[in-house]
């Protein structure tokens, strides 16, 4: 029973790991597609370097600035993906902490 649930849970992180993946990656790819003076406004000429340069509040602002409901959309579904994965994360952490401390040695 207890493989059954670890099987569960490692495939519905990696789910929602994957999905967040993906709504990233749609979200720039359409910025850089659809924006392309922002997206050389941001500072990289590396794709799978823009999360780890957009840190800054100027950088963040000048994606806020961002008006084109195609990539605002993205955008939301983005950060939904994002907030929904650290959620699933810290609830696991948080059930496996309860857990670990009340079973019997």
């Amino acid at each position: 029973m207890t493989g059954f649930i670890i099987v569960v849970l490692v495939a519905c992180w990696a789910t929602l790991m994957i999905r967040s993946s993906i709504a990233e990656l749609r979200y720039y790819r359409s910025i850089r597609l659809q924006e392309p003076l922002i997206w050389s406004q941001l500072g990289t000429k590396y794709y799978p370097w823009v999360p780890f340069v957009i840190v800054t509040k100027a950088r963040k602002q000048l994606l806020e600035s961002i008006e084109k409901p195609e990539i605002v959309i993205k955008g939301q579904a983005y950060q939904r993906a994002g907030r929904q994965f650290i959620a699933f994360v810290a609830v696991l952490l948080l059930v496996a902490i309860v857990y670990f401390s009340l079973a019997p040695l």
